[in-house]
């Protein structure tokens, strides 16, 4: 099919989906999820996106602490801390997200290691 004559043909959610979707994570998803789907579907506040995500930031600056339920690893890690990133562009006019995120640079200041170009997963 060619470009120009094609249809968005994805379908939609019934309201009742819709619904039991957003029941789901309002029950079941981590406080930063929830803290996200209340901000941008119920306009709830921003700011409490970015606390939920506070409670992922270690005194190193970076992120970890479970940030992806696939990244469980509590401490600082490169990929928790862009993950990290990801969400806090979008907050970075937030009070607390400006901090954050100097924190979370100076943590890639001080993990770089020169000889490698880059970080390690984790610290050693």
């Amino acid at each position: 099919m060619k470009a120009e004559g094609a249809r968005n043909t994805m379908a939609h959610l019934s309201p009742a989906a819709y619904a039991a979707a957003l029941a789901c994570v309002e029950a079941d998803a981590p406080p930063l999820h929830r803290a996200a789907l209340s901000h941008r579907v119920r306009g709830g506040p921003a700011v409490a996106v970015v606390e939920a995500l506070r409670a992922h930031q270690n005194g190193d600056g970076g992120f970890g602490r479970g940030l992806e339920l696939d990244i469980l690893y509590p401490g600082s890690s490169p990929l928790a801390t862009s993950i990290a990133f990801q969400w806090l562009v979008r907050y970075e006019d937030v009070p607390g997200a400006p901090d954050m995120i100097a924190r979370g640079v100076r943590y890639f200041e001080d993990t770089v290691l020169p000889e490698r170009q880059g970080w390690l997963a984790q610290r050693r």
